[in-house]
């Protein structure tokens, strides 16, 4: 988030990004829309579910990104049978 001059995109807000995809999501016809889940907003299987179900929610993006190797796979594992 270099756009808000901050030196990581760890420092913008999860309501920010919901802001941000909600805006991209709505003015955007003919693609897909990934979120990119934020740092530390999937750390177990429940905090994702419940976060990434917000995002779709809110935004209507089409699909959520998770950051990780082998041990997120339970979690992705969840996300995607719900």
């Amino acid at each position: 988030m270099v756009l808000y001059g901050m030196k990581t995109t760890r420092d913008i807000s999860f309501d920010t990004m919901l802001l941000h995809a909600k805006t991209v999501k709505k003015f955007t016809k003919k693609s897909l829309v990934v979120f990119d889940m934020p740092y530390k907003t999937y750390l177990n299987k429940f905090d994702a579910y419940k976060n990434a179900k917000r995002v779709i929610n809110l935004t209507k993006c089409d699909a959520v990104k998770l950051e990780g190797g082998k041990e997120m796979s339970k979690i992705i594992q969840h996300l995607t049978k719900k």
